[in-house]
């Protein structure tokens, strides 16, 4: 064993399952004697002192050591070594009782992994962890780490286990490649927009940096957790920065053991390029499960209930029915205008959401006038009626983001306008793909 923290750890395996009975420094002896005299694996060696003291070895129990790569879906009681890059609390109902739990990222020089530990785990971002017993569980098809009643988490020096910046590690990923729980990326990316703000966490200020990023490939969100002097227009490599979703939209975050360098201009294309919402077809963003800075174009097939005329909450915003409010009950609400919408581009539908100034430019009436043909008409559906016209079997363009929850997939439109067919381009492909053949111009 070449690594002292490495044999602590597993010397603290030995004691644990041996508990007071037997001397710890023999125990240190024996094993040594095993790894360095007889070369046994670690995991035999272990089993060798614990008979050599006369204990079954199945009380060290069957969990075995694994980098994050050698995981499966089918790994019920495993041990690893690792770095918390993201952790986060949360709590949730257990038999109709509040319990608090952890989730977050973990890290090794193989790669990364998200984890769920069902009960609160007292550790901080940026720790060395070794977990033992714990168990794999794949969700939503992506493997995760699951820290349960019987895991235990021993926090080690920082030295156990290279940051990423020094184990030179890094996966290099495009934007359209992100995903929830990816870890040591490496990327290239420009700075459409970049704003400071300042947040709370745990009673404590801090500041973060927050914006859109993009490559040729699409458009990210991202959050530094540090000031790395970043700037409109700046092209960065980063290095050692990790992926965090909310509702399948993926965010890259950059904190302080994230590398980030400034590269020559002419690496990506202009901001002017880069900032144009890229067209994509719905059966991609169902694979992504989410997307920022994205544009579908399709048909609208239904204007949906709750579209035209609504009232919402003066304190929350939530949209009221019949004047009450879930959060806050009976309330005196404001108008407002929005679109709900279901899109087809011919790949996939999706729930498209439009709201004030772009259904006001729908329908060419603002706020007030619409309030005032409801008044006149002795009816607020008038309006509903009216975006059924301009709308209904007509093809649009919207971009905005894509969020996903249990219910599918969901578009909040920033843009949105009507897409004039190109009769005589799509006349001429079909005819190409009937095998027919004009020499005159259409």
């Amino acid at each position: 064993m070449n690594n002292d923290m490495e044999l602590a750890s597993h010397l603290e395996d030995l004691t644990r399952a041996l508990g007071d009975n037997v001397d710890s420094q023999k125990v240190e002896s024996e094993l040594k004697n095993c790894l360095d005299n007889f070369n046994l694996p670690i995991n035999e060696a272990k089993r060798c002192v614990i008979k050599k003291f006369g204990y079954d070895p199945q009380i060290l129990g069957n969990a075995v050591d694994k980098t994050i790569r050698e995981l499966s879906q089918v790994e019920n009681s495993v041990n690893l070594l690792c770095r918390i890059i993201y952790i986060d609390d949360k709590e949730i109902s257990v038999n109709g009782k509040p319990k608090k739990i952890s989730y977050g990222i973990l890290a090794d020089p193989t790669g990364t992994i998200p984890f769920t530990a069902w009960h609160e785990l007292n550790c901080d971002k940026g720790e060395v962890i070794r977990i033992y017993n714990a168990y794999t569980k794949s969700r939503n098809e992506k493997l995760q780490v699951n820290l349960g009643d019987r895991t235990h988490v021993r926090i080690m020096p920082p030295d156990a286990l290279p940051q990423g910046r020094n184990n030179g590690n890094f996966q290099k990923y495009s934007v359209t490649d992100f995903r929830d729980g990816l870890g040591n990326i490496e990327t290239v990316l420009r700075i459409l927009d970049i704003e400071e703000r300042g947040v709370t966490i745990d009673g404590e200020k801090k500041q973060i940096f927050k914006g859109f990023a993009a490559d040729e490939t699409g458009k990210c969100r991202f959050a530094a957790w540090s000031d790395f002097n970043l700037n409109k227009n700046d092209v960065v490599q980063v290095k050692s920065g990790y992926i965090k979703s909310w509702r399948g939209v993926p965010e890259l975050q950059l904190n302080g053991g994230t590398i980030v360098e400034k590269m020559q201009n002419d690496v990506l294309p202009s901001l002017d390029i880069l900032a144009q919402d890229k067209v994509l077809p719905i059966c991609k963003l169902k694979v992504l499960g989410g997307a920022a800075g994205v544009a579908v174009e399709g048909i609208i097939l239904d204007i949906r209930p709750g579209s035209g005329l609504i009232e919402r909450c003066p304190e929350c915003r939530r949209v009221l029915q019949n004047s009450m409010c879930m959060i806050h009950g009976k309330v005196k609400g404001g108008f407002d205008l929005r679109v709900k919408s279901v899109l087809d581009d011919g790949t996939g539908a999706i729930t498209v959401i439009l709201g004030l100034e772009i259904t006001e430019k729908i329908l060419g009436m603002d706020l007030k006038a619409c309030l005032e043909l409801a008044k006149e008409q002795l009816r607020t559906d008038v309006i509903h009626e009216r975006l059924i016209e301009k709308l209904l079997a007509r093809p649009i363009r919207v971009a905005g983001i894509v969020l996903s929850d249990e219910f599918g997939l969901m578009m909040i439109g920033n843009s949105a306008e009507m897409i004039l067919p190109k009769i005589k381009t799509e006349s001429l492909s079909l005819l190409d793909e009937l095998g027919i053949n004009i020499n005159n111009e259409v």
